[in-house]
C-alpha cells in the first residue's frame, strides 16, 4: 500500500488538473496514490480527464460515480470519483470552497489506511508463524505423490497419527498405482477400517487409482481442476497436492485453518471455498502454503477448537477475536 494518500479536487479546470497529475508523474518519491476528485464540473471536465488520463470503467453507486481506474503504466491514479449536486460555497473573502460529503472522503481514506495496517499485521502474522514453526511440511507420511493423495482422502474425520500408523502397510501391499486400481475394495476396506469411513473412503482410493491408470497415465494431475475430477478429490486435497508436489501456491482450507483465520479476522466465512478466496487475496502466494500448515501446528498447540490457549498463543498481539469461543469450527 502506498505511504502517502494525495486527494486533488478538480472544479471545470481540467487542464490545471492534468498539469498536476504529470508533475506527481516526475517525483523521484513514487509511494503515493492519488484519488481524483470532481465537484459535478459542469463543463467536460469529467470527458476531457477520462479521455487523457483515465482509462477506466465506470460503476455507479446512488449519488456517487466512481470512475475504477486501470493505470497506465507509471500513472498514480487509481481512482475518479465524481460527486453531483454539490454546491461551491463562496467566503466573504471572494475565495471559494469546495462543500463535499465527508464520509466520502473518510471512507476513502479509512479504507486505505486499514488495508494498509491489515497487509503489515498478515506480515506480521507470517513472519511470527515462521518463527515458531521453521518447518512447513506435511505431516502424513507419504513417498511419492499418489501416496500423499491416498493419504489426504484418508485423512477425512481422521487425525494424521492414525492415518500415519495405516499407510505403511497399505503402501507395502500396493506400492503403485496400477497395483491400487487392480486392488479388491473389501481388502482395501478392511485395511483402513481404523481411519473412519472405510467403505467410501476404499472405493474412492480404488476409483481414483482406476481413473489416474486410465486418463491420466499413472501420473497425478497437477492442477485443481483436474484433481477435482477425481473421485472424493475436493479443492482442499488439490490444494495441498498442488503445493506439496508441485509447488503451486496453495490455500489449504482444512477445519483449524478455518476456524484460526476467522479468529484473526483474515476470513469471514465458515465455507471452506469462501475463505480460500478471501485467503487467496489476503497471503502472498509464496506464503501460501507455508502459511495453511502452521495454522495446523498451530490450533493443535495453542488455538485448539476446545480449549484454546490464547494467553500463551504467540499470535495473540495480532488476533482480534482471542476469545476462541466466539467462533465454533463447523
Amino acid at each position: 500500500m502506498p505511504k502517502v494518500g494525495i486527494v486533488i479536487s478538480n472544479y471545470n479546470g481540467w487542464q490545471d488538473t492534468l498539469v498536476c497529475l504529470d508533475s506527481l508523474q516526475k517525483q523521484t518519491f513514487t509511494d503515493f496514490e492519488v484519488i481524483l476528485i470532481d465537484d459535478a464540473s459542469p463543463n467536460d471536465s469529467v470527458a476531457q480527464l477520462q479521455n487523457k488520463q483515465c482509462h477506466c470503467k465506470i460503476h455507479r453507486r446512488q449519488h456517487i460515480t466512481v470512475y475504477l481506474h486501470f493505470s497506465p503504466p507509471a500513472l498514480p491514479v487509481s481512482c475518479f470519483i465524481v460527486i453531483p449536486h454539490v454546491q461551491k460555497k463562496r467566503s466573504k473573502h471572494g475565495s471559494s470552497s469546495l462543500t463535499f460529503c465527508p464520509q466520502i472522503f473518510i471512507m476513502v481514506t479509512e479504507r486505505s489506511v486499514a488495508k494498509m495496517q491489515e497487509k503489515e499485521r498478515i506480515a506480521h502474522i507470517i513472519s511470527e508463524l515462521e518463527k515458531l514453526y521453521p518447518q512447513d511440511l506435511c505431516s502424513l507420511q507419504y513417498r511419492i505423490p499418489h501416496e500423499l493423495l491416498i493419504a489426504v482422502r484418508l485423512s477425512a474425520q481422521c487425525t494424521d497419527a492414525r492415518v500415519n500408523q495405516v499407510v505403511p502397510a497399505l503402501f507395502a501391499k500396493y506400492p503403485s498405482i496400477e497395483a491400487f486400481a487392480e486392488a479388491d475394495v473389501a481388502d482395501v476396506e478392511e485395511m483402513v477400517r481404523s481411519c473412519g469411513f472405510y467403505h467410501t473412503k476404499a472405493r474412492d482410493i480404488v476409483e481414483m487409482c482406476k481413473m489416474l491408470r486410465d486418463e491420466y497415465g499413472g501420473v497425478v494431475p497437477d492442477s485443481i481442476e483436474e484433481l477435482t475430477r477425481l473421485p472424493g478429490i475436493g479443492r482442499k486435497t488439490a490444494n495441498l497436492i498442488c503445493g506439496d508436489i508441485y509447488g503451486q501456491p496453495s490455500y489449504v482450507c482444512d477445519t483449524h485453518c478455518i476456524r484460526i483465520t476467522n479468529l484473526l479476522g483474515l476470513t469471514t466465512s465458515k465455507d471452506p471455498y469462501k475463505v480460500e478466496m478471501q485467503l487467496r487475496e489476503k497471503i502472498p502466494p509464496e506464503k501460501s502454503t507455508g502459511f495453511c500448515h502452521r495454522m495446523v501446528l498451530l490450533g493443535r498447540e495453542y488455538c485448539i477448537a476446545r480449549r484454546p490457549q490464547c494467553i500463551r498463543c504467540p499470535l495473540r498481539p495480532y488476533c482480534p477475536g482471542q476469545t476462541a469461543e466466539k467462533i465454533k469450527t463447523s
